[in-house]
């Protein structure tokens, strides 16, 4: 155990304190805040956290960051939150702005639609198409000039809110490093790309650390060792459907630019995104899984072939063939919510730790980025004594947020994988009306609410109207 004194400065040092133990390997640090997670929301906390004078300790336990697209859209709301944090600019210049998609009855093009209509008022009324990897190549890039690294091939193991005499509170939280390692992503079928310590063996010999730090902020995904080792609940529902999503450079008989959604005639949804380099995602319902399937079974018997068999008999009669494969996985969805977003006001779950859905609208990413910029500003407040620490408990109110993003995600995969005759008829209803609905639809947007520019939380006390307040006159920065 460690000696340091209680008190942690919440100075803008890239190095937090380090002190030796008996053990050469192992060593104890104290730092203000320890985030867990190097993805995109645990960079983009750290970020945050550092401009407002706070330093962190960022841990991933992969060896690197992760090479695969993931997520690759944002949205206006982000887009808004990045230009208040001063990342906007290279966000724009790295990604493809998306207006409008195409909408397909088979291989024949119905419409194209905005994607958030004339009546918007936002600066960023598109979609930016931007890769996973990419977003978190900027935000590493961003933090090295401020001085921080991700320290990667760390794993937590446990950790806990501490409460001494005298009344202080702070978290404790052992981390591991193996001092030898394998990378198990070198096939690329791994559906979230995970780089593993090897498997416990009689002898290893792994440097350990205990960090103590005044706040844990826990953005380490959907298996979330943080939310495991606090017992929170993570009820919600696993979906029988299976999804296929292949990122690569195609041929097809049909023009697939921007954003495409094809119903095919066999009663099934291919989605098509373009993405950098001329490479294309494509997402596409695969069937549902059998009662005794094993889905990582499944995930090493997928193929191209396959895949353009599935593409195929929706499009038909065109044809598409993929020339390379970047990413080919296969996997089912997941919709579920932490039970609580904030343990005793000194950890935090944020992005996938606190809630997973479906990837229909790309809420996920979004969802998680704006967890970070809602909490990361309270935490700076309160370690910079601005305001008490009662501010942090507001951080609950992203669990609406959550509820809403996972409602929002189910009703489009629902829309996409509907099946049988109700599904025909309607599709053709649709085809019917064209010329009626599709004005309607340009005004107002396909689906509005995809972009979070209607997110409001409820009344509370940081944001109760007051009769003497006035909105400001012109646009303002913030940070």
């Amino acid at each position: 155990m460690m000696t340091t004194a209680h008190t942690i400065s919440s100075g803008t040092s890239a190095n937090p304190t380090l002190s030796s133990s008996s053990s050469s390997c192992s060593s104890s640090m104290t730092v203000p805040v320890l985030i867990a997670g190097g993805g995109p929301v645990g960079l983009y906390e750290a970020y945050l956290l550092t401009k407002m004078g706070i330093q962190v300790h960022i841990i991933d336990r992969e060896m690197g960051p992760s090479p695969f697209s993931r997520a690759i859209g944002i949205h206006s709301r982000s887009m808004e939150i990045l230009q208040m944090s001063g990342l906007i600019d290279e966000f724009l210049a790295q990604g493809q702005s998306m207006t409008d998609f195409s909408f397909f009855m088979g291989p024949k093009k119905v419409a194209t639609i905005p994607f958030l209509g004339e009546r918007s008022s936002t600066h960023y009324g598109f979609v930016l198409a931007l890769e996973q990897a990419r977003t978190s190549n900027i935000l590493i890039k961003e933090l090295d000039k401020l001085g921080v690294r991700v320290n990667y091939g760390w794993e937590l193991l446990d950790t806990k809110v501490v409460e001494e005499s005298g009344h202080h509170t702070f978290v404790e939280t052992t981390i591991r490093r193996a001092l030898s390692c394998e990378d198990t992503t070198a096939n690329g079928r791994k559906p979230i790309g995970e780089v593993s310590p090897l498997d416990e063996q009689a002898g290893r010999e792994y440097e350990m650390q205990v960090v103590r730090s005044e706040y844990l902020v826990a953005a380490d995904g959907g298996r979330s060792t943080v939310r495991h080792k606090l017992n929170i609940g993570f009820p919600g529902r696993t979906l029988i459907n299976k999804v296929m999503l292949c990122d690569g450079t195609f041929e097809c008989d049909m023009e697939l630019t921007g954003m495409t959604f094809i119903h095919g005639v066999n009663k099934k949804t291919l989605l098509a995104f373009s993405l950098s380099e001329g490479i294309t995602r494509f997402v596409l319902e695969a069937g549902q899984m059998e009662p005794d399937e094993d889905i990582s079974a499944t995930l090493q018997d997928i193929t191209i072939e396959k895949f353009e068999e599935l593409a195929n008999a929706i499009i038909a009669p065109a044809k598409l063939k993929v020339k390379e494969s970047k990413w080919l996985t296969i996997f089912r969805v997941n919709e579920r919510r932490a039970e609580h977003f904030v343990h005793k006001n000194r950890i935090f779950l944020a992005g996938d730790s606190a809630h997973v859905h479906s990837p229909a609208g790309g809420q996920g990413l979004n969802t998680g980025l704006q967890d970070a910029h809602n909490l990361a500003w309270k935490l700076a407040f309160v370690l910079n004594k601005v305001a008490p620490e009662a501010l942090l408990e507001t951080y609950q109110e992203r669990e609406a947020m959550a509820d809403r993003a996972i409602a929002l995600s189910s009703k489009l995969l629902n829309r996409n994988i509907e099946m049988g005759v109700i599904s025909l008829i309607r599709r053709r209803i649709f085809y019917a009306l064209s010329p009626i609905i599709v004005p309607i639809m340009k005004a107002f947007g396909y689906e509005p609410e995809v972009s979070m520019l209607d997110i409001h939380y409820k009344e509370n006390t940081l944001n109760m109207a007051h009769a003497t307040q006035a909105a400001p006159a012109a646009e303002f920065q913030v940070g």
